[in-house]
């Protein structure tokens, strides 16, 4: 079948050659001399090694590695032991299962940390008008500034300071 890098992945070979009932292997180099292959014998999963073990964790890391040289060919040798048990398309299934949560999970942790931002930003901005309204102008000039740091485009304190410089503070 050949070497890729591109258009196909590992399980792309992997649901090719089980459907299809291939004996193959499919080896994958990727990078720092990651080496990873999966055996492939009539049409089953039959066993997954890589640089750091063997069965459904090499078989998860393999699948996830990226940007890899991939080697699928006719596998006539001796069979190494079976050391996966699970069918090939459960273990596809659970892996980017979970790798969609895992992203998911990530924009999520990344939307409540830019709201709690936001509310930290709207609290300081209120603060700092208190202390305008007080007259505590090098108070709100700090303010104003720590504001800025962590969210240079804040158009309510950009204004704010800029009435302040016009004021003399600096």
């Amino acid at each position: 079948m050949g070497k890729s890098r591109a258009p196909f992945k590992v399980s792309d070979y992997l649901q090719i050659s089980c459907l299809g009932k291939y004996s193959v292997e499919i080896a994958v180099k990727g990078s720092n001399n990651y080496k990873g292959s999966l055996i492939i014998n009539k049409g089953q999963l039959w066993s997954a090694a890589d640089n750091n073990g063997k069965g459904e964790e090499a078989f998860r890391r393999i699948i996830l590695e990226k940007d890899s040289l991939i080697d699928c060919s006719a596998f006539n040798g001796k069979k190494p032991e079976k050391n996966i048990e699970t069918e090939w398309e459960e273990l596809l299934f659970k892996i980017y299962t979970k790798k969609d949560r895992e992203i998911y999970l990530t924009k999520k942790t990344e939307e409540i940390n830019s709201k709690v931002n936001e509310i930290c930003v709207n609290k300081m901005l209120c603060e700092a008008s208190e202390y305008l309204l007080e007259k505590n102008y090098e108070k709100a000039f700090r303010i104003l500034n720590e504001i800025i740091k962590t969210d240079p485009g804040n158009k309510k304190a950009l204004l704010k300071l800029t009435k302040l410089k016009k004021l003399g503070f600096e």
